[in-house]
């Protein structure tokens, strides 16, 4: 029908809305089916501007043939144009046809149509937010940006038809834009939801909708004062329109609690989940925590377990209780998920104990357990794995390389017989590495490259060491107690550079601090030097920017091996002169430089560019300057 009605034989045809309507949903749901889909395996399905071209000329046809009394009291065919635009992701394009529709005799736009343009900005801003999940920071900015100009258009729209007689904003509009705003988690976000809200209270009578999309935006912009913002904006709410919290507003206030930086924060969400379970108890409640709800209140814990000594114990009594509420995981209504173990695991390895490592064996365990039984929302993933490692490292455990090693042969074990569904990845393999480093014995070396070895010949489940991988054994041989410890980093550096991976600036000067602190004859140290001043050069001719630590490490190297007191002096001149005009002088370099070649070169380049020194550090630099030139 839609290739008939654009051929040539239009006029033989009797038109209807009902029939325009039904041709332009058809050609909706093909271009949803696009969005959604690859052009390579779905030749059958026509390009994006091929669809928005055919409904255009729908479209026109429309204006051109339909009779105003034609359907009259069926609007639904207005909002139908603008839902193509929106699945084929031309915010643009809505907008445009809506202010088109305003102006135009029988296609007429109504609320359905801004709304539906709304929502088209609403789903630009959200594929802006994916990108930056798949983004680093720096190039989040130009990607937010663009969101924000998004924002601000469909802002704009609201606005210049808040106060339009026949296309008047309601309540829905306003609850679209505060969503829109919630996903772009700019830093201006609170502000403008709430300006936004002012602006709009005196034509729009607010919903819980609306309550807990305000509060979604605060729990998705963390600051202090977040909490008790909300706290007050329910209040508010309650008061001037009779809105009555549900499940969603104490869930999302707990999760603004549960983010937030305040010191109390965890606790204050802690009390929330308390007064939900109070709540389920009464006759007639619809309020009931659920896995959500707790397993937020245990990540607010996790977060703070570096600092509050009882965090951790927190955390595994909240999952205790939920054990026991479903019955041994059996209900899944009230059921911990692998994402609740995880997060335990996570504030386990976040309190630094000496005990946390075992613990969180023990809870992998149970998981592992909960998988023989089919209970798979229980099972251990591969980031189950990883944080159990990551907590045997940071408990700082004489032996927890040798333990971190035992949870990977586990894992593999489990993995290649089929008793776990997870597999290892490269993160496991550089976490049990980087453990090594915390290993008390003296073969640390030799067991970490025996690891790699196994991943380089590809018997480790056909995993590749990466460049972390290279990089924690190039610290593990700097930390080492071996004189020869350079020798032993440089091999691990080329062995890298063969696997046709590319150094950093972290890998170089993990290489020049072993060398740094290597320990031998006159000749070794020669040679050692040597060794750094490769790097130095290797790093210039692959424009690698050194850093702080690098310019730190450069100064201890020249103190330690250089033999040559003039090459000494120069060497640490230079290096220092390189330092200042990067902008990465601080207090550990300076301290580095020794009485016996001139200190107060500091107060020589006090002037120079992007000194990273504080006005009171420079103050105490001048004082010790002084006071030993007092002494001379």
């Amino acid at each position: 029908m839609t290739r008939r009605l654009l051929d040539g034989s239009a006029e033989t045809y009797c038109y209807t809305r009902q029939v325009f309507n039904n041709t332009l949903n058809d050609w909706a749901q093909i271009a949803k089916e696009a969005n959604m889909s690859s052009w390579e395996s779905k030749d059958d399905i026509p390009p994006t501007s091929y669809i928005l071209q055919r409904a255009n000329a729908l479209f026109d046809l429309m204006e051109k043939h339909c009779r105003e009394d034609d359907d009259a009291h069926d609007m639904r065919w207005r909002a139908v144009r603008p839902n193509i635009e929106v699945t084929c992701g031309d915010a643009e394009g809505a907008e445009s046809l809506f202010l088109r529709m305003v102006n135009m005799k029988h296609v007429k736009a109504n609320i359905v149509s801004l709304n539906t343009v709304l929502n088209a900005f609403v789903n630009k801003c959200r594929h802006y937010g994916r990108q930056n999940r798949q983004l680093d920071f720096a190039s989040r900015a130009a990607t937010t940006k663009s969101a924000i100009t998004f924002a601000e258009r469909a802002e704009g729209l609201f606005k210049r038809f808040l106060k339009h007689n026949e296309i008047h904003p309601n309540v829905r509009s306003y609850n679209t834009l505060i969503s829109m705003w919630a996903s772009i988690k700019s830093k201006d976000s609170i502000e403008r939801s709430l300006n936004l809200q002012q602006y709009a209270r005196d034509y729009i009578r607010f919903d819980v909708i609306t309550l807990n999309t305000l509060l979604k935006v605060l729990s998705q912009n963390p600051r202090k004062g977040n909490g008790k913002k909300a706290e007050s904006m329910i209040i508010w709410f309650e008061k001037q329109y009779d809105v009555v919290p549900n499940q969603k507003t104490l869930a999302t206030l707990l999760n603004v609690w549960a983010k937030s930086p305040e010191r109390n924060a965890a606790y204050k969400a802690e009390d929330i989940l308390i007064r939900m379970e109070e709540l389920s108890h009464q006759d007639g409640s619809n309020i009931e925590p659920n896995c959500i709800a707790y397993t937020s209140v245990i990540d607010a814990f996790a977060n703070r377990a570096q600092r509050d000594a009882n965090a951790s114990t927190k955390a595994i009594n909240i999952l205790n209780k939920m054990l026991a509420l479903s019955k041994g995981g059996l209900d899944p209504h009230n059921s911990p998920n692998t994402i609740t173990f995880n997060v335990v695991i996570k504030a386990l390895a976040n309190s630094n104990s000496s005990s946390s490592g075992d613990k969180a064996k023990e809870l992998l365990n149970k998981m592992v357990q909960f998988e023989d039984r089919n209970l798979l929302h229980m099972a251990p993933s591969t980031t189950t794995f990883n944080t159990v490692i990551s907590a045997y490292f940071k408990s700082r455990d004489r032996n927890a390389g040798n333990k971190a090693r035992e949870v990977l042969d586990l894992f593999e074990k489990l993995s290649l017989s089929g008793k776990v569904s997870s597999k290892p990845d490269v993160t496991t393999y550089s976490s049990t590495l980087y453990a090594y480093k915390f290993y008390d014995g003296k073969d640390s070396i030799d067991r970490a490259i025996d690891l790699l070895n196994g991943m380089e010949s590809s018997e480790r489940l056909n995993i590749r060491p990466d460049k972390q991988c290279y990089t924690n054994i190039i610290n593990l041989c700097a930390k080492s107690s071996n004189p020869a410890k350079g020798v032993h980093a440089k091999a691990i550096f080329e062995r890298m550079l063969r696997a046709n991976i590319k150094a950093d600036v972290i890998s170089c000067t993990a290489l020049m601090n072993a060398c740094a602190f290597s320990k031998g004859n006159e000749k070794f140290r020669v040679n050692m030097f040597k060794e750094v001043k490769n790097i130095i050069e290797y790093m210039r001719c692959k424009s690698i920017v050194p850093n702080e630590i690098t310019y730190l490490t450069m100064i201890t190297a020249c103190l330690n091996l250089c033999v040559n007191n003039d090459e000494k002096q120069t060497l640490i001149k230079e290096y220092f002169d390189a330092c200042c005009e990067s902008g990465f002088v601080t207090s550990k370099i300076i301290e580095k430089l020794p009485q016996d070649i001139t200190r107060n070169l500091f107060l020589d380049k006090e002037c120079q560019k992007g000194t990273s020194l504080s006005h009171e550090e420079r103050k105490r630099e001048r004082f010790v300057i002084q006071g030993n030139k007092a002494e001379a």
